[in-house]
């Protein structure tokens, strides 16, 4: 056997080696979280439609604060907005006017910022509860440094972010807001959330009957 072929087979080989620990990674990641019974949640939503608010700040905030040991929580600000190429710049088009685009890009920087999942459920929840709240007045009710949040408000990494979730958020193919996914299956009744993310442990945790 050539020299050239034994090493184009070696690197063959140690391509589908590669491949394969990486399969095996996924799957050993997966079966991790079931061993935990670790529940996802994925809630996507636009940061001033009337439902969405109402669904994060009553329902989907306390089950974040009651059971944050217990979940794996993944947010999506964007739900029917839309990103335009006109000359080279983008620009955003939001089901609520341009207030939610605005609303949007700051709800994304805070899960960019923050990433700890409860401050940021939090501190988004605070942005939604007045129509024209700010991220100053939020990071004072809420004792956090937004200068972070601020400065990625007025970067291109806010709009980087918007493009992710846009991405995310088309892979569902959303006929409305608030969306949310439990283990990856739609809840379609999103009242009673904290029941239905209960319901979905195979062993309840003590926090969902205190």
């Amino acid at each position: 056997m050539s020299r050239s072929i034994f090493l184009l087979l070696l690197l063959t080989i140690n391509y589908i080696r590669c491949d394969y620990r990486v399969n095996t990674t996924e799957k050993n990641e997966e079966a991790i979280h079931q061993e935990q019974d670790i529940v996802r949640i994925d809630f996507y939503y636009e940061s001033l439609c009337p439902r969405s608010i109402s669904t994060y700040r009553t329902e989907f905030l306390p089950v974040v604060q009651n059971l944050n040991n217990y979940i794996d929580v993944h947010t999506y600000p964007f739900g029917g907005s839309k990103i335009l190429n006109k000359n080279g710049r983008h620009l955003i088009k939001c089901h609520h006017g341009h207030q939610e685009c605005i609303g949007n890009a700051r709800h994304a920087c805070a899960i960019d910022v923050l990433k700890n999942t409860t401050d940021y459920v939090k501190f988004n929840a605070c942005l939604m509860k007045e129509r024209n709240r700010s991220v100053e007045q939020c990071g004072r009710l809420l004792e956090i440094d937004v200068e972070a949040i601020a400065n990625c408000f007025k970067s291109e990494r806010a709009m980087d972010l918007l493009k992710h979730y846009e991405e995310e958020t088309k892979k569902q193919h959303l006929r409305y807001v608030p969306y949310l996914l439990i283990n990856s299956g739609n809840l379609k009744n999103t009242d009673g959330l904290m029941n239905a993310v209960c319901d979905a442990f195979k062993k309840r945790p003590n926090e969902c009957d205190n």
